[in-house]
């Protein structure tokens, strides 16, 4: 599911003078793209997170609230769902249409799990399915089965679906908190991450505040803490990047594994000697060859 950060968790560690500056140099470098490419879609505004030292836990996503939100209910929403009646995806269709019209006074799309197995099969309906909207929520239920049915492209679109509790005593909040909220997503497979905050049809002081917050969760959640952060940038997917923050110093403190990577190690290691992973495999017998000599005689 995700850990949750509220902008407001802490003080920004970059002032708001640096942020804005850096705005309005990112603005004056999408509005020359703009002139050269008329066809462009909105650009997201990102910011690019490099740190010291690569987090020992894999897959950490961290939700952060944005003052500005992303995405509203004229935003084209699609929701993956658990089915409700294996045999019959139209009733689990209807199931939750009727359940978000009572509760959010609309229903997004819906894609029972039984659908999206059975219609987007192929790379190209994958393709066009998500091309098709702008923001993905997945049934926390079966969340962890949607990437074998979704595709590279929703991970190069940067729109994997995010988890949503259907099952929330108030669905209408739950529903809304995804929609004002961007994911932070740290796969530990590198020291280079990207998280958008913003889009460049945003006001400068929206996309200011909204960087605003994302520092502050940056800040309150990256792995070894803010001194492991080495630079924050701010840029579309295509542009240029503007630095907001530079640190090659590295202190002794980012060598030493945090709580959270020491408990994601635990847990692995439980797990591979629960599932057998270490057990020593028994080795092949080779077969010796039977070669013929040039009188014939075997050997």
């Amino acid at each position: 599911m995700g850990l949750k950060i509220d902008e407001g968790g802490c003080e920004c560690p970059i002032t708001r003078a640096q942020i804005e500056k850096a705005v309005n140099a990112l603005l004056k470098v999408l509005e020359l793209k703009k002139k050269e490419d008329f066809l462009s879609q909105t650009p997201r505004i990102n910011i690019m997170i490099t740190t010291h030292r690569i987090s020992s836990k894999k897959e950490k996503k961290v939700l952060i609230s944005l003052p500005h939100p992303l995405y509203t209910k004229s935003s084209e929403v699609c929701v993956m769902t658990k089915d409700t009646d294996k045999d019959d995806a139209e009733k689990t269709q209807d199931h939750f249409e009727e359940m978000f019209n009572a509760a959010v006074g609309y229903s997004p799309k819906i894609i029972p799990l039984r659908s999206l197995k059975k219609d987007y099969k192929s790379y190209e309906a994958k393709r066009q399915l998500s091309d098709s909207y702008d923001l993905f929520l997945g049934d926390e239920r079966i969340i962890r089965l949607l990437p074998s049915h979704t595709g590279n492209h929703f991970y190069k679109k940067k729109k994997q679906p995010f988890s949503i509790n259907l099952k929330a005593s108030d669905l209408k909040k739950e529903f809304l908190n995804k929609l004002s909220s961007t994911r932070w997503l740290v796969t530990g497979n590198g020291n280079c991450s990207m998280v958008q905050v913003a889009s460049a049809n945003f006001s400068a002081s929206e996309i200011a505040d909204n960087i605003e917050a994302g520092v502050n969760a940056i800040a309150s959640s990256v792995t070894r803490g803010w001194s492991n952060v080495r630079s924050l940038y701010i840029k579309s997917d295509d542009s240029l990047a503007i630095p907001l923050h530079v640190n090659d110093d590295v202190s002794d403190d980012v060598n030493i594994k945090d709580a959270e990577e020491v408990e994601h190690i635990q847990k692995t290691l439980k797990r591979k000697h629960r599932d057998d992973l270490y057990s020593i495999k028994p080795k092949k017998r080779l077969r010796k060859r039977r070669t013929t000599a040039k009188n014939g005689n075997k050997s």
